[in-house]
């Protein structure tokens, strides 16, 4: 026997090695095998904690860790029961009542309950970030109220249209244990430095290990309510990988099975290699630059306008995405319904640009502005077109790459002196719905305190329109708002909207059950993953 099971082993060694599926095989053969999915990603982890996390490769993390009560389904808008099994809208949707599931099991080993949904959507509301500003405008302290211990009532304080669509959001709320919580909460911080390389969920997997800024290995839950099948990956590692031909080179080698956001170059070299499968679709990730409008001189709307003429649009699109994106028109992606085509778009037009400094007391430029950039290629090579544009019109403009948590710690201080005069930033879908774009990143109930309004925009006229909004049920009459407040934004020009890009993701072709769905964007169900056998 011990013998038959040493050449099952080195036979499932020799296949999906040379396949590109890493298999780890854990102590003696008598024990144990792992089979070990490793992505490489070019951002990592800063932070697990559900109720903070708001950045992509945070949420890849959680996403695998924790549950919902409900989520998208496949690749649309479809909502499906998660730990809930099904829900109902009572007194004209000012009530939604959901019913949980039975039998699950926290990783701690507690059961899930309609407690611990009131718990974690009163500590996600208290902590007051990552997706909590989804919330704030419609829930309280006192709208989660426990019926049973398999019902919860979620009670709203106003009308809004897409509640069941923002609870099914990648940025919470996540459920999670409140005995693991409070087991680990210190000095009234709700569990917070635990729960940043920790978790406390009921999914799939659980964090057995981070090493911050290099990896994060997840293993799976044994009790997972769903189960798990023989070709399931039973640990997950992701690994940090800025560079982008680093990450091709390993997933060419084998030693990674799934890639993200590989260059456009890198993507086409991918295709051509049978052992690996691109995927190409176009998704709701916009790439912005966001200007400081509370610092002058682009405090002058008539500056912002200049600059918005600046930008090689189509030269970004057909030369550094190579394809793999198109021009944006505003600020919500094509993609998304209520998306306006008929909205005025910016192009490339330096004359243009310097009639308008001009206009605005700047005839040769003579300002300079500092530029920041995360560690995405895009990101970079869009810095770089744009400090190209603006050296042209006597700006000097120089460019800085930045973390994320710099970048974000920056925002939330809403000082425009301490922040710069531009950053390039990602912009991803929370629900399936463009007020999801319209209010986080432009209203100024968002300026500061975990807000994402880092442009500082501040338009009463814009605030009162995306109000009503919020409780109309009618979506006809949500797409003529949004129309409206889409026309007032570009207009206002407190961003340039570069361009929609493209999803692209590199995995090895022995890996199966990959589904893209736009509204869970840079994330995966690695659950769903399986190695073909």
């Amino acid at each position: 026997m011990a013998t038959h099971k040493r050449l099952l082993i080195a036979a499932l060694v020799l296949l999906l090695g040379a396949t590109g599926v890493s298999l780890l095989v854990e102590g003696s053969p008598a024990q144990s095998t792992a089979l070990v999915l490793v992505h490489a990603d070019p951002a990592s982890l800063r932070n697990a904690d559900p109720a903070v996390a708001y950045d992509a490769p945070s949420v890849q993390t959680v996403r695998a860790v924790y549950e919902g009560l409900v989520t998208y389904k496949g690749s649309g808008a479809e909502i499906e029961p998660v730990l809930a099994t099904s829900w109902e809208s009572l007194n004209s949707g000012m009530v939604w009542r959901f019913h949980l599931r039975r039998g699950v099991k926290f990783h701690d080993g507690t059961a899930f309950d309609a407690n611990a949904v009131k718990f974690s959507l009163d500590r996600f509301l208290k902590i007051g970030k990552g997706g909590a500003g989804n919330f704030q405008p419609f829930l309280n302290s006192s709208s989660i109220v426990v019926v049973d211990p398999s019902t919860v009532e979620i009670r709203l304080t106003k009308a809004y249209g897409p509640f069941i669509e923002t609870m099914a959001s990648e940025f919470g709320p996540w459920i999670l244990s409140p005995a693991a919580v409070n087991a680990h909460a210190k000095n009234g911080g709700m569990g917070g430095d635990w729960l940043k390389f920790h978790d406390a969920g009921t999914g799939a997997y659980t964090i057995q290990s981070v090493t911050p800024g290099q990896e994060v290995v997840m293993v799976a839950f044994k009790d997972y309510w769903r189960g798990w099948a023989p070709d399931n990956f039973t640990k997950v590692i992701i690994r940090t990988v800025p560079e982008t031909a680093t990450r091709r080179m390993l997933l060419e080698r084998g030693d990674a099975q799934l890639v993200n956001r590989p260059s456009p170059d890198d993507a086409d070299a991918l295709k051509r290699d049978p052992k690996i499968t691109v995927y190409d679709q176009p998704e709701m990730r916009n790439l912005w630059i966001v200007l400081n409008t509370r610092r002058d001189p682009l405090t002058n709307k008539t500056v912002r306008h200049a600059l918005s003429y600046a930008f090689d649009y189509r030269g970004f699109v057909e030369q550094a995405e190579k394809g793999y994106a198109t021009q944006a028109r505003g600020p919500i992606p094509s993609r998304m319904w209520g998306w306006d085509p008929t909205l005025p778009q910016y192009s490339f037009d330096l004359q243009k640009a310097k009639t308008l400094l001009a206009e605005a007391g700047y005839p040769r430029g003579n300002f300079s502005m500092q530029i920041w950039h995360l560690t995405y290629d895009d990101m970079r090579r869009a810095a770089e077109i744009f400090q190209a544009g603006l050296q042209q019109l006597g700006v000097d403009a120089k460019i800085q790459q930045v973390t994320g948590g710099a970048l974000f710690d920056t925002i939330n201080t809403a000082d425009p002196k301490k922040m710069p005069d531009a950053f390039t930033l990602y912009w991803i879908p929370d629900f399936a719905d463009p007020l999801n774009f319209l209010y986080p990143a432009f209203s100024a109930t968002q300026i500061g305190n975990g807000g994402f309004n880092g442009s500082l925009y501040n338009n009463p006229a814009y605030d009162a329109l995306l109000g009503t909004a919020f409780g109309q049920p009618d979506r006809t009459k949500r797409i003529a708002i949004y129309k409206k407040a889409q026309l007032m934004l570009v207009e206002d020009a407190p961003h340039l909207w570069l361009a929609d890009l493209h999803n692209i993701v590199g995995m090895s072709a022995s890996v199966t059950g990959y589904v893209f769905n736009p509204y869970l964007p840079q994330t995966f169900d690695y659950h769903a993953l399986r190695v073909r056998r």
